[in-house]
């Protein structure tokens, strides 16, 4: 389901839920999931497009000591609201993984590191949810050759392929072999020569197939590059820049509570032009 259960001391919870987002350029907390004593550096933030219609501020960043086994990464975060759209915790970018040599193995829930990061992550951990959430649903196991896929229900079959580990795929929505059962569009990786794909029988009886041959499928590789960003960072303009940090050394916030100071700050994010600076014209109107 594209979100995996990783610890981190500084949160609230004993595993902290995040999505898995391949086209994000930040890794991004909510606030409420953060310790009271979690420091947030107000100075570094981001105004994000592309989440809603209006720019999303975040509150800053803070670097979070990510535990991979007996293995703790420091990381960067950057803090959001609690009402941004995302469910959970919040993001990790997949770089996050790429960039620690995580490995992922969705049929035994386990996660380890390559032997290049000089680390094995021996403990197992709830990192992916493999089981079904659904009756319908079912996981085959990768050596399987005949799959069985009941009357009207989605399944969870194999894609073999020779090509190699860890790359990514895309695998468009097309008939199988029988054309009572369909491949839905899917982006996945190579893991154990196979490529997982979901599978939908529409007829009332229940069918057998093969492991579908990814060479026999229309497929393409997929290029993270060409791929249109889910956010845009979009950075304010030096005159804002400046006035925001003339702000930060003014206001006081060490009496409030990180609730408190996020939504000060969100405020003064959202209407720079409110707030009145020492040696400043006020300026007048001549309406009534």
């Amino acid at each position: 389901d594209n979100h995996v259960n990783v610890v981190i001391p500084q949160c609230t919870q004993e595993y902290t839920r995040f999505l898995l987002d391949t086209g994000s350029d930040l890794n991004m907390v909510k606030l409420s999931y953060l310790q009271d004593h979690v420091l947030v550096d107000e100075k570094q933030f981001y105004q994000l497009k592309g989440i809603n219609e209006i720019l999303v501020h975040t509150i800053g960043a803070v670097t979070l000591d990510v535990q991979l086994g007996e293995v703790v990464q420091p990381t960067s975060f950057q803090v959001i609201q609690d009402d941004f759209p995302v469910p959970h915790a919040g993001i990790l970018r997949r770089s996050f993984l790429v960039d620690n040599g995580i490995i992922i193995d969705f049929l035994t829930s386990k996660i380890s590191q390559s032997p290049q990061q000089q680390c094995v992550v021996t403990t197992p951990v709830t990192f992916l949810d493999t089981t079904p959430t659904e009756p319908s649903k079912t996981i085959i196991q990768k050596d399987s050759k005949v799959v069985r896929i009941k009357p009207r229900t989605e399944t969870l079959i194999p894609v073999l392929t020779e090509q190699p580990e860890g790359t990514s795929w895309i695998i468009y929505s097309q008939l199988t072999q029988n054309p009572m059962v369909r491949i839905g569009n899917v982006l996945n990786t190579v893991i154990n020569g196979q490529i997982m794909v979901c599978a939908i029988n529409t007829s009332e009886e229940a069918i057998d197939i093969e492991s579908p041959i990814l060479g026999d499928l229309e497929y393409e590789i997929f290029n993270e590059e060409i791929v249109m960003k889910t956010m845009e960072m979009v950075p304010t303009s030096n005159r804002e820049e400046t006035r925001l940090a003339e702000i930060r050394e003014v206001v006081q916030t060490e009496h409030l509570s990180p609730e408190e100071r996020g939504s000060l700050w969100r405020v003064i994010r959202d209407f720079p032009g409110l707030i009145h600076l020492r040696d400043e014209i006020i300026s007048s109107t001549t309406a009534v």
